[in-house]
């Protein structure tokens, strides 16, 4: 079975995918609280195929936050070294990297799941 991210690489179904991945929206959100990077973050359902989700939020100063972390090398956080964070930002910034790539969206959605995967805490959450 092909991956939902080849038939429709459109963001929202690879964000299903890793939410399937992690046990749902709600384990989702506890995973992402734990790392203490949200401020306002609200992850409550999977993404309807039409991408009209109202109840999920995410701030501008969240996102914000975010890429500025993706840009000076720190995506992951202080609860990762810091070799740990620099080879994340820069394989994330080469899979961003790569428009008309069908499999762009599977390499993102396996590698975010492996990095959320990767902290001790998290670990004993999936």
């Amino acid at each position: 079975m092909r991956s939902p991210c080849k038939r429709n690489p459109a963001a929202n179904s690879c964000t299903n995918v890793i939410l399937r991945r992690l046990g749902g929206p709600n384990k989702g959100q506890r995973l992402l609280r734990e790392t203490n990077m949200y401020r306002e973050l609200r992850l409550v359902e999977y993404t309807p195929p039409d991408g009209r989700t109202y109840r999920n939020k995410l701030s501008m100063g969240d996102l914000s936050s975010l890429f500025q972390r993706l840009w000076i090398g720190r995506v992951l956080g202080p609860g990762f070294s810091d070799l740990e964070n620099e080879q994340a930002s820069s394989q994330m910034l080469h899979l961003l990297s790569l428009s008309g790539r069908s499999d762009k969206k599977d390499r993102l959605v396996q590698y975010a799941t492996r990095a959320l995967g990767q902290s001790t805490s998290l670990k004993a959450s999936l």
